[in-house]
């Protein structure tokens, strides 16, 4: 089943201004990465750059995510 993504357009000011809010969570984010990585034509320079940026990025995720359930469990035992 395919997963969808909500659209917040809450109005910022009366002056109609709207907020549209279409960043995807974090489960989609990891796919588009996961797809980039494993389809991509690494014979290219651009191609190469994609996977190792998708790479770097899925890390940078994972780091955020040990911090916040670091802190969630009031855990310090300095894991990086």
């Amino acid at each position: 089943m395919e997963e969808t993504t909500k659209i917040d357009i809450t109005p910022k000011s009366k002056d109609n201004d709207f907020t549209i809010d279409i960043t995807p969570n974090w489960q989609t984010v990891a796919r588009i990465y996961t797809a980039v990585m494993e389809s991509n034509d690494k014979t290219t320079k651009q191609g190469r750059a994609a996977v190792v940026n998708a790479r770097e990025d899925l890390i940078k995720m994972g780091n955020l995510l040990d911090k916040v359930i670091e802190q969630l469990n009031g855990d310090s035992d300095g894991r990086n």
